[in-house]
């Protein structure tokens, strides 16, 4: 991520258990924490969901996992360390890298179609083709009525999971409502791409 920088590491740690830092009770798939008396940033790795838990997501899942905490990492690096990001004077004086919370606002709004873009070009290296055929037989219904649907369309899963981690940002929230067609579709792509992509034969 840092090319051969020295000064910005990234360590992992696989974890029992990882929690959410503003919610110590909330159970979640991973962390990034920025602490500026450490030489690296920490991703913690809840390893519940590599296993067979309530909490285990497909490999394609877990990739996206570890790219969303990978920008998180990066955003924290250039918020606190701007000369990692654009070096000209301008650029350092306007840009305002988000930090904290305002970081899922950041992914949501810029950062969806380049993990769609990764995603997309891993899928025969993270998926098997028995969960592939499977998938691509289905139908997902686009409204909640089941009106309306379409067939299975990976550029529509991978959106859709590019987009778990982030409902707390403020778009998320306006465009996929409680209740509404668009997160019903969206929670219908996760679901299929988990009961059947690590499908072996």
């Amino acid at each position: 991520m840092f090319g051969n920088s020295k000064r910005f590491n990234v360590k992992f740690e696989l974890a029992d258990a990882v929690y959410d830092s503003d919610n110590p009770t909330k159970e979640i798939n991973a962390n990034t924490t920025y602490d500026p008396n450490l030489p690296y940033i920490l991703i913690k790795i809840n390893k519940k969901i590599l296993n067979n838990s309530s909490m285990k997501q497909t490999k394609i899942e877990n990739a996206k996992t570890v790219l969303h905490e990978f920008i998180h990492a990066y955003l924290y690096t250039i918020a606190n360390n701007p000369i990692v990001g654009p070096t000209d004077i301008a650029s350092l004086l306007n840009k305002k890298y988000p930090v904290g919370k305002e970081q899922h606002d950041f992914m949501y709004n810029n950062m969806i179609p380049t993990i769609t873009k990764i995603l997309t070009e891993s899928r025969d290296f993270l998926t098997y083709p028995a969960g592939r055929i499977e998938v691509e037989s289905l139908t997902v219904y686009t409204k909640k009525d089941q009106s309306t649907s379409e067939p299975w369309n990976w550029q529509h899963y991978f959106e859709s999971i590019s987009l778990e981690g982030l409902s707390e940002a403020t778009s998320y929230k306006t465009d996929f409502q409680v209740g509404s067609d668009a997160l019903n579709k969206l929670e219908l792509y996760v679901k299929y791409g988990r009961t059947w992509l690590d499908k072996k034969n």
